[in-house]
């Protein structure tokens, strides 16, 4: 099947009446201030280093620079007025939208300009309602938009964190599957500065530390594994020896093998459900399963209580007969709003991840294995400890076989002197049912995507996170026995890791009854116009929200009653009124003698009323797996590799 991204390469601004922006006039600046009288200073270019004139001028709808669209960048919170070629305000935000690539319209309330601006920073902050601050809580993600960064928010009591910026707001970083970047925990790399605080921040995030171009001086005599191409000096400007390229070596080195072969897999038969509460906790009634406190167990084919099929959750307070669910971030599961259980369903436990040992597969310089996560988030990385520790860091990969292979699984490492850490990736496609809301994945591993519906017209779809900020492709889908409406189109309005929201879009239509006794307006858009008798005509007002375009009007009458002429005429640009009349030109009056109706279309594309439109689908690349939810019968990675040590 195709796939068509929806979201451009460049942002596109419209007029007021949804056209392309011609000739348009963009002004950008202090927050909660009127731009054209209080600009900031924008960029053509990420590193912000090419201004641009304001106001900026549009083409045909897009932003330009030498005859081809551009995008533009702030290094700030921003307010935005774009007005129209004949000066007309088409939009005023006090606090306005950003653009990125790959990232159209992306809000950036929650990103600073470089590492040093967000220590800096004191605009984010724990608390709420401050003027002109922006408030963050514990699992919020912040962002460097020159290096690229990510910084999980901490809890405000929080004593582990990473750093901590001039608001107080302390953060853990967020690091690459090749390590912990000396730049994001504050590193200068000058020649000049004394780097040692920042890179002890880094070694204790990951074990090998990544060094980017740049020349950086520390008193670290420890020997410390790093990838990069940076240079490392001691304060006095010599090489600092202590620092080790990895896959670097030296022939006087003993080399220690790394092998083995890992997975996770179903501890025993499934066992029969014959109970479960609608209550917080859940409560799993299961005659003798035998499960343990704090192992992983998957819900599969409960009668009623459907929203735990198929999902993955913890073992609590297990009794004989009974155990109490928890999810991947350690929270009671709350049941008050499922379906009430019926009958049936099985459970079944997982061993976890562990190393085959048996003839053939014995691990060779392995210690163990467990599975952690970063911050107070859900687990989302395996770590394999040495039993040794390595002086120079090696070789290290990693294989999966075949029965992985066929599941587009992979998996990325970053490799230290004593153990190395794992996290395994596989593309999410999926598709969401409009009217039941559930999400289908069938071949995705872990806990299933869920999707609500925010009452705004709009739906927001959660799962398991990406491993990189990259919006999701979605297009319309079918689910079985509906027919596909190829006019419609879905719109993202915002993403981030972990979820993303979208609405269907399509030309407007309905009709209005007379059913004998008042007028009865169906649309399918999500806004409804409200309708009004009045005595020579029929008035539908659908509001600011909807501006109309070439609207077509027919009408129908019931069998065997006299036909009436129906005329539309549209006063304003967002109501339709409608006059009834005989051939006689008789105008009907706001109560008719008879039933009857007529139609409406327009091509404007309006918000649907997405309950009544099938289903939509989506891509996500790259989705990492809670590695406790990969289970598998069969499926291996193979790991190899080799280090040195002294």
């Amino acid at each position: 099947m195709a796939l068509t991204q929806l979201a451009p390469p460049y942002p596109i601004f419209t007029d007021k009446s949804g056209s392309p922006l011609d000739a348009g006039y963009l002004y950008f600046g202090e927050v909660n201030k009127n731009p054209e009288t209080n600009p900031i200073t924008v960029y053509y270019d990420r590193g912000f280093t090419q201004p641009v004139a304001q106001p900026v001028r549009t083409s045909n709808g897009y932003i330009m620079r030498n005859g081809s669209p551009a995008l533009i960048y702030a290094d700030s919170q921003f307010s935005v007025t774009v007005r129209n070629k004949q000066n007309e305000l088409v939009i005023y935000s006090p606090v306005g939208f950003g653009v990125m690539p790959g990232v159209p319209f992306a809000v950036f309330e929650n990103a600073a300009r470089d590492v040093a601006a967000l220590l800096a920073d004191t605009q984010f902050t724990y608390a709420a309602g401050v003027p002109n601050t922006v408030q963050v809580a514990a699992g919020d993600i912040l962002r460097t938009l020159t290096e690229g960064f990510a910084y999980e928010v901490a809890a405000s009591g929080a004593a582990d964190e990473d750093v901590t910026t001039a608001g107080g707001v302390k953060l853990y970083i967020v690091p690459s599957a090749a390590g912990c970047d000396v730049k994001a925990a504050g590193a200068v790399g000058d020649g000049v500065t004394d780097d040692t605080a920042a890179f002890n921040i880094a070694k204790s995030v990951t074990g090998v530390i990544v060094i980017p171009p740049g020349t950086y001086r520390t008193s670290i005599s420890v020997r410390t594994p790093y990838s990069g191409s940076g240079t490392v000096q001691t304060l006095a400007g010599a090489v600092n020896t202590a620092f080790v390229r990895v896959g670097e070596g030296d022939t006087d080195k003993r080399l220690r093998p790394l092998g083995g072969v890992i997975r996770n897999e179903w501890d025993g038969p499934a066992k029969t459900v014959t109970g479960a509460t609608q209550a917080n906790p859940v409560v799993i009634t299961c005659v003798a399963h035998g499960f343990t406190n704090g192992r992983i167990v998957q819900l599969l084919s409960l009668g009623g209580m459907v929203e735990v099929n198929n999902n993955f959750y913890t073992v609590a307070n297990a009794t004989t007969d009974t155990f109490e669910l928890l999810d991947e971030n350690g929270a009671n599961v709350d049941g008050t709003g499922f379906s009430a259980y019926t009958s049936g369903g099985t459970a079944r436990q997982t061993t976890g991840w562990f190393f085959l040992d048996d003839v053939g597969h014995e691990p060779n310089g392995f210690s163990d294995i467990v599975t952690l996560g970063f911050g107070s988030g859900p687990k989302r990385t395996i770590r394999m400890n040495y039993n040794f520790t390595a002086t120079k860091v090696g070789t290290f990969s990693v294989t999966n076989d075949e029965t992985l292979a066929q599941d587009k699984i992979s998996a990325g490492c970053s490799v230290n002197a004593d153990h190395a850490l794992m996290n395994i990736y596989q593309d999410l496609l999926g598709t969401v049912n409009h009217a039941t809301l559930q999400v289908s994945a069938p071949e995705f591993y872990g806990n299933r995507p869920t999707a609500v519906n925010n009452g705004d017209g709009t739906i927001t779809v959660t799962h398991n996170s990406t491993g990189k900020l990259e919006p999701p492709v979605v297009y319309l889908g079918t689910p079985t026995g509906a027919a596909p409406r190829y006019e419609y189109f879905p719109k993202l309005y915002s993403f981030d890791t972990s979820s993303f929201t979208y609405g269907v879009y399509g030309p407007l239509y309905g009709s209005v009854t007379y059913d004998g006794s008042a007028w009865v307006v169906t649309c399918n858009s999500y806004v409804k116009p409200v309708v009004t008798a009045f005595s020579g005509y029929v008035e539908l007002n659908f509001g600011s929200s909807i501006t109309l375009a070439n609207t077509q009007l027919t009408g129908v009458t019931p069998s065997g009653t006299v036909p009436y002429l129906y005329h539309l005429f549209s006063p304003l640009p967002n109501r339709l009124r409608v006059t009834v009349s005989d051939f006689s030109g008789a105008v009907q009056n706001a109560s008719p003698t008879t039933s009857m109706t007529f139609q409406f279309q327009s091509d404007v594309m309006v918000l649907l009323d997405v309950t009544n439109i099938g289903a939509t689908s989506f891509f996500r690349p790259a989705a990492i797996i809670n590695p406790e939810h990969m289970v598998s019968t069969g499926g291996n990675f193979w790991i190899s590799g080799e280090m040195l040590v002294g």
